[in-house]
């Protein structure tokens, strides 16, 4: 009896080790397929929200190269009607990891957006940046104008430093062909750094809140984890 209940108590326990391999592997493959869909293989566009609507243009910057104030031209993509070029000023330089710091100015990041579609008579506007520091809805203008939204969607992890994810949009305003959007950072505040941004727009008949689309949360990704480790489990039992 002794050694009988010795066998069954190691395939138990074999049992539970192979089930913990199972489910840290399929955590594993869920956060790898996150990364994968989120839009960009480079290390900060990937923190930016996807867009829910179908938008009339999109413009995204995350490898700056050149001299710092720029213009700099969208390196990511730049999709739909019109052109988009980013500015700051006053000086500062172009880091090793390809980020715009402004070491002790403080900067004032400019979009200047032309020739957008304005065909309808209404647009939305939505901006995103990866930057560091503490901002608020007053500091983004877009043509003098505080956005109708602003908040941020939290901290993400740029080359090892915390940066602010920070969502801003203004909703069905007149419709335009050209825009300028400034960021202006704290006065007297110095060491700021801008590591990806995004601008997205939509021209339509009717006032459309642009919107981005939600990324998982851990609690889905744990449920995807936990279906994906019952398949292998299932497919284990069947191959025994």
């Amino acid at each position: 009896m002794s050694v009988l209940f010795f066998v069954r108590r190691l395939q138990a326990s074999k049992s539970r080790f192979q089930l913990v391999c199972h489910f840290f592997s399929a955590m594993a493959i869920c956060v790898t397929l996150s990364v994968a869909f989120a839009g960009s293989a480079n290390a900060d566009i990937i923190h930016l929200q996807t867009i829910a609507n179908s938008t009339n243009g999109e413009f995204g910057w995350d490898v700056f190269s050149g001299t710092y104030p720029g213009p700099h031209v969208p390196d990511q993509f730049s999709t739909g009607v019109g052109s988009a070029q980013l500015s700051v000023t006053p000086g500062g330089v172009i880091t090793s990891t390809s980020n715009l710091y402004s070491l002790f100015s403080t900067p004032v990041w400019t979009f200047e957006l032309e020739n957008l579609q304005d065909s309808l008579p209404f647009t939305s506007v939505a901006i995103q940046l990866v930057a560091n520091g503490t901002y608020n809805s007053n500091q983004f203008l877009l043509n003098g104008i505080a956005p109708d939204e602003f908040y941020s969607f939290g901290q993400v992890n740029v080359g090892g430093f915390m940066s602010e994810l920070y969502w801003a949009a203004w909703q069905g305003i007149a419709a335009q062909a050209d825009y300028t959007a400034t960021l202006a950072a704290p006065t007297g505040s110095q060491h700021h750094v801008l590591a990806a941004a995004k601008v997205s727009y939509l021209n339509s008949a009717n006032p459309q809140n642009i919107q981005a689309i939600p990324e998982p949360s851990s609690g889905v990704l744990v449920i995807l984890a936990v279906c994906i480790c019952g398949a292998i489990r299932r497919k284990s039992i069947l191959a025994d």
